[in-house]
């Protein structure tokens, strides 16, 4: 029975299923059409399940189209940021609590061209393919938890750095576009297009609420944001880039099994792979927040906040100026006595790793006050 219910999350699950079917040819082509033999099976039931949500979707954008475009966003959206697995996740969904927020749940994202048509019958669907935890991590998992935009946004474009889990062949190109140095005019304002169109559909839906909104690659484009959003809030949550790495690789490890269409990388790309990243998204963060007000910028230490959530919440809401601290406080209080004793998982890291570690993130491990491991 355990295989079959993992055989049915990388599926009926896989984040690609909710690609808006032009996007999904676009990506097809893109990667030359290069499917692994066992995987063509998912391919197809890709193809057939985005061709068939092809038609509703654009019903919904005939019906809503307009009103979507003309929607203005006039609450600065907060925005979390930081490296996966430093913690993101963690304060996402405690302030997730607080109801002024909106943010994306699994409809939203997963099935974004659809979801205002046919959320209703698209959760219940999703409800009973979802796993019950989160395969990377045992969080419990529901369509209602809050969930990172960028499945959204990619299921629109190629552009987007979460396809580099289903075309890891063609990984290091998708990692590129996470950075607007690495992308072609012509990608940015397709990106742009995108990002804001799926910011303000999800704003049309909430009915005008602040957007709360959590997605590592967002880390690196802290100025795109900042342009788009010149009062745009932040909150940096980083970690100790050891345990950062360490897990960044159990959760590729992870994501590739359950979405990759062209196999699994090796063990050693994948180590380098995570490395580079984190050092360039790390440079252009340094230096995008130095155009950032200290009003509307927060960084915490992922092993501080973990200590005193709630308290954290506080300071971090006065120091951004969000209301609302005190109201929202006594969910906050009951949302992580639900969590229990929950432990982070535990690895090993390899004198080899150390040493790459320390070789190409010495000064991040120094910029963010960790010791270094010998």
């Amino acid at each position: 029975m355990a295989g079959e219910k993992k055989e049915k999350y990388s599926i009926n699950s896989n984040y690609i299923v909710g690609c808006r079917f032009d996007n999904w040819i676009r990506l097809l082509w893109q990667n030359k059409f290069r499917i692994k033999p066992s995987c063509i099976p998912k391919a197809i039931y890709i193809t057939l399940v985005s061709f068939v949500m092809f038609f509703p979707a654009m019903l919904e954008k005939l019906i809503y189209g307009r009103k979507i475009k003309n929607i203005n966003i006039d609450k600065p959206p907060v925005f979390i940021l930081g490296h996966w697995r430093s913690g993101t996740t963690y304060i996402f969904n405690v302030m997730a609590q607080d109801e002024q927020f909106a943010y994306f749940d699994a409809v939203s994202v997963f099935t974004h061209n659809n979801f205002l048509l046919m959320g209703k019958m698209i959760r219940k669907i999703l409800a009973k393919s979802m796993p019950e935890k989160r395969p990377m991590d045992d969080i419990k998992y529901t369509t209602y938890v809050p969930q990172e935009e960028l499945y959204a946004y990619g299921s629109q474009i190629p552009e987007c750095v979460i396809h580099m889990s289903a075309f890891p062949h063609n990984g290091d190109f998708y990692r590129n576009m996470a950075f607007k140095k690495c992308m072609t005019p012509k990608q940015y304002k397709r990106f742009c297009k995108a990002y804001l169109g799926i910011l303000k559909k999800l704003t049309f839906a909430k009915k005008g609420k602040e957007l709360l909104l959590k997605s590592p690659d967002n880390t690196c484009r802290v100025g795109v944001i900042n342009e788009m959003f010149p009062n745009a809030k932040f909150i940096h949550i980083y970690r100790n880039p050891y345990r950062v790495i360490m897990s960044t690789i159990g959760l590729f490890k992870t994501m590739f099994p359950m979405f990759s269409l062209q196999g699994f990388p090796d063990d050693e790309y994948v180590e380098n792979f995570i490395l580079d990243l984190y050092a360039r998204l790390y440079t252009q963060y340094i230096e995008d927040k130095k155009n950032i007000p200290e009003d509307r910028l927060v960084e915490i230490a992922y092993e501080d906040f973990v200590k005193d959530p709630v308290n954290m919440l506080g300071d971090i809401y006065g120091k951004l100026g969000i209301d609302g601290f005190e109201e929202a406080k006594p969910r906050f209080e009951k949302y992580i006595e639900s969590l229990g004793d929950y432990k982070t998982n535990n690895f090993v890291l390899s004198d080899d790793l150390k040493k790459k570690i320390n070789d190409k993130l010495g000064y991040f491990i120094d910029y963010f006050g960790y010791d270094r491991m010998e």
